[in-house]
């Protein structure tokens, strides 16, 4: 016997060992169905959190109320109201000689009621539905379980594989010592037959102390078997009177009297009626009165919330919040002192600054929202500002005939202060690759404008059109191309066709100018005697300087 049961512990802990190699195995190496099964697990689950998220369609959870039955229930509300501004109207005007001073006490008490259950009916539907945040807590639990499954898989934590290994090394050791025969279970074998000769012995030779309590039950067997065989008159009596008491209840059953009959009748009833009250324990009415009382304490609970929201409202006007972030200039009220609502308490300066521009009413078509914007204060000599148009005023002052166009500095250290006196120009439009010329090289002629361009060193004047400029160079769309060369200096006093002896720039001499390179290489020529320059192929910015205070 116990060498079959040392060889069936050590069939098991073979398995134990196989199945602890298993499990490690599958951890160093995992295979793609179980990568793939956790990986539809965790998308599952990640599905169903973000459906909760979205109001719990798709996941058994009761969906958010429809905005159709929202607008629906909104102007149930404002019906009701309306209703009731007209029954306090009519209160208010008194009884006439067909309506009585109770009947208008009663109709605004109806509307007042029907206001109530209109806005809890709205409060309900607004709270009703969408997933509960114990709802959600349950799936992101459910998604952080499917994803540390799927990590566990795929990525197996180097704790894990030292568990399995420690697993497969006790597997392996309990194998080991089932295998090797210690003496300690030699002599545990060995205990175990002496015990088991012990036990034979005395059931050969038993000792005189357990024949007695056998011979002694053997006796009281006897004595029950002559009991039964021969019973004694008083168990007889006993017998024969429940065998009486059971044939007068038979026949009282088979021939009942009629007021057992009728108790047995009431008796029914009775377990009838307590029945029907465990299964209806309400009636009609009582469930009706109870419908209403919880009408009622609806409205009533309506009516203390809006009450609380009132309270709440007038708690927040306890405090001033000022509309903007800024600096208190002037304090005009203590603490403690009674104010109204236009009482003026402090005199706030934000701390952003803006520019604001005076610009005539015929260059204000041009100015856009986000336009660019450059200046200058006196301040910061030789510093330039960058801005932008946040604002254009929609009507002008009818006196100057101008409108103010606000400008936003951006002044990320806090340089600029209300007050200073800034220097702006303002990008309206910019072009690339267009001619342009500088400015000074541009004659006027009867208010048209005129270039003289240099041909076989012949000036020639070519008539204009001018487009975007700035205060030193000006587009010109027509009259000269960027390969050619013009005057830039000394064409006040030249004439059409006049030869002329072109020098270097800045080189000494006079006339009106010497050959300059072509405008596509490089800008116009810098302002010097004798010299000219290229007309330009560069952007010309379209600008408009003024003069403003930042405020």
């Amino acid at each position: 016997m116990e060498a079959g049961t040392r060889a069936e512990d050590i069939r098991a802990s073979e398995a134990d060992l196989q199945t602890a190699k298993i499990r490690l195995t599958q951890l160093q190496n995992p295979r793609v169905e179980d990568i793939a099964t956790a990986q539809a697990s965790l998308d599952q689950a990640r599905t169903r959190l973000a459906q909760a998220r979205e109001g719990g369609i798709g996941t058994g959870i009761t969906a958010r109320a429809r905005p159709e039955d929202l607008n629906t229930l909104e102007l149930r509300v404002q019906a009701a109201q309306a209703a009731l501004d007209k029954a306090n109207a009519d209160l208010a005007k008194g009884p006439t000689s067909t309506v009585t001073s109770q009947a208008l006490n009663l109709a605004a008490t109806q509307a007042q009621i029907s206001v109530l259950t209109a806005q809890n009916d709205l409060s309900k539907a607004r709270a009703v539905g969408g997933p509960t945040d114990w709802d959600l807590r349950l799936l992101e639990e459910a998604e952080q379980v499917a994803r540390a499954s799927f990590e566990k898989v795929s990525n197996p934590s180097p704790n894990d594989i030292a568990a399995a290994q420690a697993a497969v090394e006790k597997a392996q050791a309990a194998l080991e010592k089932l295998k090797t025969v210690t003496p300690f279970d030699i002599e545990t074998a060995r205990q175990a037959v002496v015990q088991a000769q012990a036990n034979l012995d005395k059931a050969v030779n038993p000792d005189p102390s357990t024949v007695a309590q056998l011979e002694t039950a053997y006796a009281t067997a006897v004595a029950t078997l002559q009991k039964a065989i021969v019973p004694d008159p008083a168990t007889v009596a006993q017998l024969e009177s429940a065998y009486a008491t059971a044939l007068t209840a038979l026949e009282k059953l088979q021939k009942p009297l009629p007021f057992d009959v009728d108790a047995a009748r009431a008796t029914l009833a009775q377990a009838e009626a307590q029945l029907s009250a465990r299964r209806n324990p309400y009636t009609e009415f009582d469930r009706a009165a109870a419908e209403a009382a919880v009408r009622q304490a609806e409205a009533a609970l309506a009516q203390q919330q809006a009450a609380l929201e009132l309270q709440t409202v007038n708690l927040g006007e306890t405090q001033i919040t000022a509309p903007f972030d800024g600096i208190v200039a002037e304090r005009l009220a203590t603490a403690g002192a009674v104010v109204q609502v236009s009482t003026p308490v402090f005199t706030l300066i934000s701390r952003d600054t803006e520019i604001a521009l005076n610009v005539e009413e015929a260059a204000i078509s041009r100015f856009r929202e986000g336009g660019n914007a450059s200046f200058s204060v006196n301040a910061y000599p030789g510093e330039t500002f960058q801005g932008s148009v946040t604002s254009i005023f929609p009507t002008g002052d009818s006196r100057s005939r101008t409108f103010t166009v606000k400008v936003k500095p951006a002044d990320p250290t806090g340089k600029l202060k209300p007050g200073m006196y800034a220097q702006l120009s303002v990008t309206l439009d910019s072009r690339t690759n267009v001619t342009v010329v500088p400015r000074d090289a541009i004659l006027l002629r009867n208010d048209k404008p005129f270039i003289f361009v240099i041909n076989e060193n012949v000036a020639a004047l070519r008539p204009l059109e001018l487009g975007l400029g700035d205060d030193r160079k000006v587009e010109v769309k027509t009259g000269v191309q960027p390969d050619e060369s013009i005057v830039i200096s000394g064409q006040a006093t030249l004439r059409d066709k006049d030869a002329v002896r072109i020098v270097t720039p800045g080189a000494p001499g006079g006339g009106a100018g010497g050959q300059g390179g072509p405008g596509s290489q490089r800008p116009a020529g810098a302002p010097g005697q004798g010299a000219s320059g290229g007309a330009g192929g560069q952007g010309a910015p379209g600008g408009a300087a003024g003069q403003g205070a930042p405020g």
